[in-house]
């Protein structure tokens, strides 16, 4: 378990520097470093929430969580453990971990590009059919 918490916190990280670029530090003062630290933690925030609410409107990435699911299924089945078996706190975590390259991808020129609300939905769901063919 101990293992598994310590390779979620370094897929973050991987994430912060590989698909948003956050290479280098903003600051070498600590509270330089703090700081980023809070921005990032409330951007990973705020993606969830808009996670949340794409998969409320039916812009869901369910190829991930199916892939996800099989791998739990598979790992346990090699340690002779059951689905039950499993803390339910761990199953949680497994959405908080790594986003999608989809959505990171789809999200960043939105950023910068007035583009409606609809139409932003829609050409995320046509990446995730385009995704699990």
């Amino acid at each position: 378990m101990l293992y598994k918490m310590r390779w979620d916190i370094e897929k973050v990280f991987d994430e912060i520097k590989n698909r948003w670029g956050e290479t280098k530090s903003w600051s070498t003062h600590p509270n330089g470093k703090t700081a980023q630290a809070y921005f990032i933690c409330l951007a990973m925030n705020l993606l969830r929430l808009l996670e949340d609410q794409l998969d409320s409107e039916g812009a869901s990435n369910k190829q991930d969580r199916e892939r996800r699911k099989l791998r739990l299924v598979e790992a346990l089945e090699r340690r002779h453990l059951k689905l039950s078996d499993v803390p339910h706190l761990l199953k949680l975590t497994s959405r908080l971990i790594q986003r999608s390259t989809i959505i990171t991808r789809w999200l960043a020129p939105l950023l910068y590009l007035p583009v409606p609300w609809e139409d932003a939905v829609l050409s995320l769901r046509a990446s995730y059919l385009q995704f699990s063919r």
